[in-house]
């Protein structure tokens, strides 16, 4: 027996980042100055791939600007 799954619509899950930075203000107030995207925040991603971008990330929280990668997996 032959099968096709078709995986479609594949959306970016950013909720959680969408209300933690709707209040800038707030967060500021609390000492938080930056809030960063990765994995399926950013696009939707296989495992391995939003697991590398939360090792990539802890490694370089403390550069520059961590939000671009110095890292790229290949």
């Amino acid at each position: 027996m032959d099968s096709v799954v078709l995986v479609t619509q594949r959306l970016s899950r950013s909720t959680l980042y969408d209300e933690l930075t709707r209040n800038p203000e707030s967060l500021e107030e609390n000492g938080i100055t930056r809030v960063l995207r990765i994995g399926d925040c950013l696009e939707p991603r296989v495992t391995a791939e939003s697991v590398f971008d939360g090792h990539r990330l802890a490694r370089e929280i403390d550069t520059s600007d961590p939000a671009v990668p110095l890292w790229i997996r290949s």
